[in-house]
C-alpha cells in the first residue's frame, strides 16, 4: 500500500516538475522576445483602432463591387483589358478600335471615373480588412486581398491609357495611387496582407517603368511626388511586420483554439462547422466550404501526429508545438530586421530545421507561414530594390529638367532633389548606374550578389537565372532648358 502510494506521488511529482519545466521554458522564450523588443500580447502590438468611417477596406470594398457590375455590364470590353483582360496575346495585340473603345471607358465613361474616385479616396485611408465584432470577422481576408489585386490593377490600366490617349500627369498620379493602396495596408496584421502589399507596388511600378518612357512631364512636381512615396514604402519592413503580428493576431487565437477541443481529440463536429459558417457564410462555394475542409484536414493531421507523438496528454503535445514555434520566432524577427544580404543563409537554414523536425514538435510551426520567411523575405528586397531604382530614376529625370541632361554620377542628384541616396538592399551599397544611349540605366545586383550587365529581371535572358533589377529610362521627352 505505502509503494502504491508512493508511485502515485512520484507519478504526480513528475508530472508537476514536468508542467513546471514547459512553463519555465515558454516564459524563457517569451522572455528573449521582449528583451529583444518584440510585443508578446494582442495589446503590446497597439494596432490602431480604425472607425468605420476612416477605414479604407470598407471603400475598397464598395470599388470592388462597382468593379463587379462593370464586368457584368461591359464584359466583352473586359477580354481586352490591358490587366485584367483575357483576349489572346494580350493588349499588344488587341486590334486598335478595341484599344480605342477601352480607352474611351476608362477616360470618359462616368461609371469608371466613379471606381477610380473610390480608390483615389481609400488609397489616402488607413485600412483594415477585417474587424472583430463580437465572435465574427467582417470581411473573408483572403477575398478581399484578391480583390485589391484587382483594383491596383484597374489603376495601372488607367496609368497605361492616361499614357497612351490622354493626360501624362493624370497616368503619374494613378501610378501614384496604386502605390498608396500597397502602403494602406501598412496596420494589416498578417503575412499574407505584406505580400498582397508587395504585389501591388510591383503592379504599380511596372506599368510606370513602361510610361515613363512614353512622355515628360513640365514641373517636376508629380516625379517628386512618386518618390517620396517610394522612399516612405522601401522603409518599412515588411517581412517582420507580417510575422511579428501573424503569431500575435492569428497563432495565439488558433493555439487557443486547439486547446479548446484538446478534450475532443482535434474530432471535427457540426458546432465547428457551424461556427466556421456564421463566420465565413454558408452560400454555395462560400469561402466556408474551403474552410471547413481544409480544418478538417489540418485537424486529422493533428490527430495522426499526436497519437504518434508518444506524449501522454494533448496539453503536452500542444506545449511541445508551441515552444517550438517560439524558439523560432525568437530566432527569426531579429533575423527579418536586418538586411537581407546579411541574413539569407540563416534564414534558409532555418527553414530547414524546420522541415526536418520531428512533426510532434514542429507540426504547428511547418504549418505556420515559417516554411515560407525567407522567400518572403527575398521579396520584399526585389521590390525595395526596385523602389530604389525607380526613385533614383525619378531623380535623374528631375534633375535633367534642371540641368538639360542626366547626370553623369548617382552623386549629382545630392542634394539638390534627394537629401540621400537609396542604397542596393543586397548589397549595401550604391546602385550601379550606366549612362545609355539618350538616357540610362540604374540597377541593383539582385539575389546572386554579382553584376549581370543590367539583364532585367523578366526578360527572356532573366528568366534563366541571373539578373539584375533594372529601371531603365530611354531618355524621352524635351528636357527643360
Amino acid at each position: 500500500m505505502k509503494i502504491e502510494i508512493g508511485l502515485v506521488s512520484l507519478l504526480t511529482l513528475t508530472l508537476f516538475l514536468a508542467t513546471l519545466s514547459y512553463a519555465s521554458s515558454l516564459d524563457a522564450e517569451l522572455q528573449k522576445l521582449k528583451q529583444a523588443g518584440i510585443p508578446t500580447t494582442i495589446e503590446e502590438l497597439n494596432l490602431p483602432e480604425i472607425p468605420d468611417s476612416e477605414n479604407g477596406a470598407l471603400v475598397y470594398k464598395e470599388a470592388s463591387k462597382l468593379v463587379g457590375d462593370l464586368l457584368q455590364k461591359y464584359r466583352k470590353e473586359f477580354e481586352y483589358m490591358p490587366y485584367n483582360g483575357i483576349a489572346p496575346g494580350g493588349w499588344d495585340k488587341t486590334p486598335e478600335e478595341w484599344k480605342e473603345k477601352i480607352a474611351d471607358l476608362i477616360l470618359h465613361n462616368p461609371e469608371f471615373a466613379k471606381v477610380y474616385q473610390l480608390l483615389e479616396k481609400a488609397a489616402d485611408m488607413e485600412c483594415r480588412s477585417y474587424t472583430e465584432k463580437g465572435d465574427k470577422k467582417v470581411f473573408d481576408n483572403l477575398n478581399f486581398y484578391a480583390q485589391l489585386r484587382n483594383v491596383a490593377r484597374m489603376l495601372a490600366e488607367k496609368a497605361k491609357i492616361e499614357a497612351d490617349y490622354g493626360d501624362f500627369n493624370k497616368s503619374l498620379t494613378a501610378s501614384l495611387a496604386g502605390l498608396k493602396v500597397a502602403k494602406s495596408l501598412s496596420n494589416e496584421p498578417s503575412v499574407v496582407a505584406q505580400l498582397t502589399r508587395m504585389a501591388i507596388d510591383s503592379i504599380a511600378l511596372g506599368e510606370l517603368q513602361k510610361n515613363i518612357n512614353k512622355k515628360e512631364v513640365e514641373q517636376p512636381g508629380p516625379y517628386l511626388l512618386l518618390a517620396k512615396e517610394m522612399e516612405a514604402e522601401r522603409r518599412q519592413n515588411l517581412s517582420y511586420f507580417g510575422l511579428r503580428s501573424e503569431y500575435l493576431g492569428s497563432w495565439i487565437p488558433a493555439s487557443s483554439n486547439f486547446r479548446k477541443i484538446a478534450g475532443r481529440s482535434f474530432e471535427f463536429t457540426e458546432e465547428d462547422k457551424k461556427e466556421l459558417e456564421e463566420r465565413w457564410g454558408n452560400a454555395p462555394n462560400s469561402p466556408a466550404d474551403r474552410m471547413i475542409e481544409n480544418e478538417k484536414k489540418w485537424r486529422k493531421t493533428y490527430k495522426e501526429v499526436y497519437l504518434a507523438s508518444g506524449c501522454k496528454n494533448i496539453d503536452d503535445f500542444l506545449k511541445e508545438q508551441e515552444l517550438f514555434y517560439l524558439k523560432t520566432l525568437t530566432k527569426t524577427l531579429p533575423l527579418l530586421q536586418k538586411p537581407y544580404w546579411e541574413t539569407k543563409e540563416e534564414l534558409k537554414n532555418i527553414e530547414v530545421e524546420i522541415e526536418r523536425a520531428p512533426k510532434e514538435k514542429a507540426l504547428l510551426t511547418y504549418n505556420s507561414n515559417f516554411i515560407s520567411v525567407a522567400r518572403t523575405y527575398l521579396q520584399e528586397t526585389r521590390v525595395d530594390a526596385l523602389l530604389g531604382a525607380a526613385e533614383l530614376g525619378l531623380a535623374n529625370r528631375i534633375y535633367r529638367q534642371k540641368h538639360g541632361k542626366f547626370a553623369d554620377f548617382l552623386n549629382q542628384l545630392t542634394p539638390e532633389i534627394l537629401s540621400i541616396l537609396p542604397l542596393d538592399p543586397f548589397t549595401g551599397k550604391n546602385y550601379i548606374y550606366q549612362k545609355k544611349d539618350k538616357g540610362f540605366i540604374v540597377y541593383s545586383v539582385a539575389d546572386n550578389l554579382k553584376d549581370d550587365g543590367g539583364i532585367p529581371q523578366f526578360s527572356e535572358q532573366g528568366k534563366k537565372g541571373d539578373f539584375d533589377i533594372v529601371w531603365e529610362d530611354k531618355g524621352s521627352g524635351s528636357p527643360k532648358q
